[in-house]
């Protein structure tokens, strides 16, 4: 049996409510669920984020970086054989002589094959299992998404198989890519900034007053503005103009 034949076998480990993706053992409730099918960007940011912390010390953090896993690193190390090559009668006239050395090199090149497919079954197990926990981050808020990303991330040759690693990378694509629902989104909190802009402050308000209106600001709207720039000065003058009369 195959490497990627094992790998398929124990899919169904997959489906449990604590996740080994190589190296730490992480509870089902750790990870979010991807917020919708079309999140804005403080929405997406904000599951990234926590994503991104709770894949630090994973063996799939390691993949994503273009790097090798830990457990793999001694499978990672290819042994080059270009030169140790199969001998003829012309090169070895001795025939035991020249069988023990074709048999020493179809061991060397069989046991590097080997090694091949050891290191690819071992970043598909982690890849995979990682996959399977994307799944159950976006089945019930995004399912459309689901889908797209399967269908692009399938691995070829291993039925019910996809590259978590590259969905990942695919989710953290949406970064500034503006959807339908985030450009109705930001068009809402542009005409909020508005309010806030035109709306002032009545004298003798108290200070939490002027603070709940620059937070609501800073940390509600502005990270959701797609046409509107306010820049650190621009941004300081609009917060003095906030101040009461």
């Amino acid at each position: 049996m195959g490497a990627h034949e094992v790998l398929i076998a124990m899919a169904g480990a997959y489906n449990q409510q604590i996740f080994q993706f190589g190296g730490a053992a992480m509870a089902e409730e750790q990870w979010p669920e991807f917020p919708c099918e079309d999140p804005t960007a403080t929405e997406l940011a904000d599951w990234l984020r926590v994503w991104d912390a709770s894949l630090k010390g994973l063996e799939v953090e390691a993949v994503l970086r273009g790097a090798t896993p830990p457990s793999l690193i001694s499978l990672s190390r290819a042994t080059d054989l270009t030169d140790f090559t199969e001998l003829t009668a012309v090169d070895e006239p001795d025939a035991a002589k020249r069988l023990r050395h074709n048999a020493s090199v179809k061991r060397a090149h069989r046991d590097e094959a080997n090694r091949v497919e050891a290191y690819a079954a071992g970043v598909l197990r982690v890849t995979n299992g990682f996959a399977g926990q994307l799944e159950r981050a976006l089945r019930r808020t995004a399912p459309a998404r689901l889908r797209r990303l399967r269908a692009s991330h399938a691995v070829a040759g291993v039925p019910g198989a996809y590259d978590g690693a590259a969905m990942m990378l695919a989710l953290r694509a949406l970064v500034g890519v503006r959807g339908p629902t985030q450009r109705q989104s930001s068009a809402w909190h542009e005409r909020q900034w508005e309010r806030l802009r035109d709306t002032r402050l009545p004298d003798g308000c108290v200070a939490d007053d002027y603070a709940a209106k620059c937070h609501e600001l800073i940390e509600v709207h502005l990270p959701n503005f797609s046409r509107v720039r306010l820049e650190k000065s621009t941004l300081t003058d609009v917060l003095i103009d906030f101040l009461p009369e």
